[in-house]
């Protein structure tokens, strides 16, 4: 479980998370708070933020797979807000991008299972057509042969009829 330090000032500002584990319901637990016993390199050098120009404050995170992590950021509250807007902005996006795709996606399987169909209808219909033309080639095959047969039946007729 994460504690707020209670100590601190104004967090009114502060990006929140919301803990279930207390039985009143959602706590609100910053993302991270400032860290005064952040030992280290970092204390000699002085790390000035890009857009600001004020100097990065010790923070600890209490979120995720990075719980615990020390890590410098920027002294002015509002831009980590900002980052955090910006950041979902890009998500919501990603997922308007990501939800187009798979719509589109769905489509293209939907026409490839009606053209697949399409095909295996057109090869039945061949088929049966092809089975249809066979039985009426054997038929006239057959026809054929008997009308050689009476031809020939014909033929010796006339001849016995000559002599």
């Amino acid at each position: 479980m994460v504690f707020e330090d209670e100590s601190s000032e104004d967090t009114s500002s502060l990006s929140h998370i919301h803990s279930s584990s207390s039985t009143d319901g959602l706590n609100q637990v910053p993302y991270s708070l400032e860290d005064p016993e952040y030992k280290g390199l970092e204390l000699d050098l002085m790390v000035f933020c890009e857009k600001h120009g004020k100097a990065s404050e010790r923070l600890v995170a209490f979120e995720g797979t990075d719980t615990g992590r020390r890590f410098l950021a920027c002294a002015e509250l509002q831009f980590r807000s900002e980052l955090v807007a910006g950041m979902k902005e890009e998500i919501a996006k990603k997922d308007a991008d990501h939800q187009k795709l798979q719509e589109k996606y769905d489509l293209l399987v939907n026409l490839t299972r009606a053209q697949a169909t399409v095909i295996q209808n057109l090869k039945l219909k061949h088929r049966k057509e092809k089975e249809v033309l066979t039985e009426a080639r054997i038929k006239m095959e057959f026809q054929n042969a008997e009308l050689k047969k009476s031809e020939e039946k014909l033929t010796h007729e006339k001849l016995g009829l000559k002599l």
